[in-house]
């Protein structure tokens, strides 16, 4: 039998999948500063932030409560 494992971050597809959340709420919520993401990676070129969107589990979390609160 396997064990569940928790999950700790989520890329965009399953954030929307995971919360029925549409991309522009999610968008949205992170260019307002309400929901924080990472990239998941680095331009070589520019040292920026490049790569997916990564939502960490307690951001979202915090996130979703903000919405029941609001």
């Amino acid at each position: 039998m396997s064990v569940a494992k928790p999950k700790l971050a989520y890329d965009t597809a399953e954030l929307i999948e995971a919360t029925g959340l549409s991309k522009d709420t999610i968008d949205q919520a992170v260019a307002t500063g309400r929901l924080r993401a990472k990239k998941s990676g680095v331009n070589k070129k520019t040292g920026e932030p490049a790569g997916k969107r990564v939502y960490l589990e307690e951001d979202v979390r915090d996130f979703l409560r903000s919405l029941l609160s609001a």
